[in-house]
């Protein structure tokens, strides 16, 4: 641990660090800080009767604040060395029984028969380079094109939240929910609306997230 600079954070990302968690290079430093993940759990409406999708789980920081407060949870993502680590780390937390695995691209993930209120994304942002940039394009940095997550999340749910960089061009992810999400957008006026939380633990703003669906209480985002 000597050459990673994360390591100091180890219990701001898992207070239970120390019982047995696992985490491989790229979680130390994409993985949502533990206090971020149960803030983020905790805010959902109507989340104890409601199931979610974690569609890029990683080393499960969010998994595991959900497992505590949905009904179930699904949690996918591309490497399976990853769900492992999400499963060893449950298991450290004593997460509830209620969590499905899921080992597949997002993009071609088949949850039919799966009634799915609440679609949660936290796409790699593209190393900790993202920070140099004034303003972050979601299509310059996120793996895979955010246009076909947004497009394939929202035939899962209306209901999405993304969790993403502080500066975040909101502008271009408005345009991009619109272009997928027409129909429903005009019946309102022509008006996107976005509920965006900047997220400040120790008065930081390390991230924000973003929600959007008729589940939420929305303000308008011009």
């Amino acid at each position: 641990q000597k050459n990673n600079p994360y390591y100091v954070q180890r219990f701001y990302f898992f207070s239970l660090y120390d019982k047995g968690i696992q985490m491989d290079k790229e979680s130390w430093y994409s993985v949502t800080p533990e206090e971020i993940s149960e803030y983020i759990a905790s805010i959902i409406p109507n989340s104890y009767n409601s199931t979610i999708l974690d569609a890029f789980c990683g080393c499960g920081g969010n998994s595991i604040s959900f497992s505590k407060k949905f009904k179930r949870v699904f949690a996918n993502d591309l490497y399976e060395e990853k769900i492992g680590m999400t499963k060893n780390n449950a298991k450290v937390y004593n997460c509830p029984d209620n969590i499905i695995y899921f080992i597949n691209d997002f993009l071609t993930l088949n949850l039919e028969g799966e009634n799915i209120d609440y679609v949660f994304l936290s796409p790699p942002w593209g190393g900790p380079e993202y920070k140099n940039e004034e303003i972050y394009s979601l299509k310059k940095w996120i793996i895979p094109d955010i246009e076909k997550i947004i497009e394939k999340s929202l035939k899962i749910s209306k209901n999405i939240m993304l969790y993403l960089p502080r500066n975040t061009d909101l502008e271009e992810l408005a345009n991009i929910i619109y272009k997928y999400d027409k129909n429903d957008i005009e019946s309102l006026s022509n008006t996107i609306l976005l509920d965006v939380k900047y997220l400040n633990p120790a008065s930081k703003v390390k991230a924000i997230l973003v929600s959007y669906g008729p589940k939420y209480n929305t303000v308008k985002v011009k």
